[in-house]
């Protein structure tokens, strides 16, 4: 790889680790001084409709898969591996 090619993939990286540790927000009253801005929703229904999104989100996570499944899964996979290991 020359020289040029490893300087840039690391100036690249060192672009992208800034970028991560840069805080990224987003504040309605900047964009109200845009001409021609109308919000969709005010702030308060804004944040009720994102907390019951979040909420129904963990509500799908908890009533997913019991961890009864998960070890069958886990169980199964390990001993179809040791398996095929030892037929070898």
């Amino acid at each position: 790889m020359p020289i040029s090619n490893i300087v840039i993939t690391v100036l690249l990286n060192l672009m992208y680790f800034k970028q991560v540790g840069v805080t990224h927000y987003f504040s309605f009253l900047k964009a109200r001084q845009e001409p021609g801005y109308v919000p969709m929703a005010s702030p308060r229904e804004g944040m009720a409709a994102t907390i019951s999104y979040w909420r129904e989100q963990k509500r799908k996570t908890l009533d997913g898969p019991t961890i009864y499944a998960r070890l069958f899964v886990v169980i199964g996979i390990t001993s179809c591996s040791v398996l095929l290991t030892c037929q070898t």
